[in-house]
């Protein structure tokens, strides 16, 4: 009875281990399809803002050197960022769906907003598009992963220019507060069903609209930048405006250097 019953329990000990073993197989090879599908759909920004800048160049007046200068920079700043998005998906190897290639580094949070709008100056323009921005009196600065975290911005922007009638109006807040960097992205486009403020940071989700499908996305968007500020202690939340429209708003930690 003793030898069986411990042959019993090296059994199950064998079974819940090789349980295991193919759960954690299972579960690393789905946030590894995950990271991937996340990157990419990062990788698609850049590229869309390279040809709006390009196509840009070709309908100013050639023979304006600041003009072409601007546009120039622009493309070659995103440019700069798909190499570094190509490089940080090639460097990844961290099993755990929180780790996503974060750097951290002492960033101003001022200076990645005006890069970030000043990446997009070639739409608004092509969309006659008014962003109102106000930057804080004092420096804030957060200690993150500055490639990433322009990713989330530049989602949150995507967003609300997708789905804006043009011309959309868009207003960004940055703000500190006790031991907190709070950064919103408001607009007054077609705004978000309360029921779905919590599915749409789900990966693949998008908000029901019976048969029209006038947007393209796969859903992706909002679940990397969910990703992201988790994965930098903060929280992102979606609300509506009640001007009309959608507030996107995040907090993540001020640095403590």
């Amino acid at each position: 009875l003793l030898f069986a019953l411990l042959l019993v329990v090296v059994t199950a000990t064998a079974f819940i281990f090789s349980f295991r073993s193919m759960k954690e197989q299972v579960l690393l090879n789905n946030q590894r399809s995950g990271f991937i599908r996340n990157m990419s759909h990062e990788l698609k920004t850049p590229v869309a803002t390279v040809k709006v800048a390009l196509e840009a160049l070709k309908k100013y007046n050639r023979r304006d050197p600041a003009v072409m200068d601007e546009y120039l920079s622009i493309a070659a700043t995103e440019t700069e960022r798909l190499e570094q998005l190509i490089a940080r998906v090639m460097q990844v190897s961290e099993v755990n769906d929180r780790v996503i290639g974060y750097t951290p580094e002492n960033v101003s949070m001022d200076e990645l907003i005006q890069e970030v709008l000043q990446s997009f100056r070639p739409r608004f323009e092509e969309d006659n598009t008014m962003v109102t921005y106000l930057p804080p009196a004092e420096p804030v600065i957060a200690l993150a992963d500055r490639l990433h975290l322009q990713g989330v911005l530049i989602n949150l922007l995507d967003n609300s220019l997708k789905y804006s009638e043009p011309p959309a109006r868009i207003e960004i807040g940055l703000s500190a507060e006790e031991g907190s960097i709070r950064v919103s992205v408001a607009d007054r486009g077609k705004g978000i069903p309360a029921a779905y403020h919590r599915r749409i940071f789900e990966k693949f989700f998008r908000v029901p609209t019976g048969d029209l499908h006038n947007v393209k996305g796969y859903g992706l968007g909002l679940a990397y930048a969910e990703m992201v500020i988790r994965q930098h202690r903060g929280k992102i939340i979606c609300r509506n405006n009640p001007e009309g429209g959608t507030i996107f708003e995040f907090t993540i930690p001020v640095s403590q250097a």
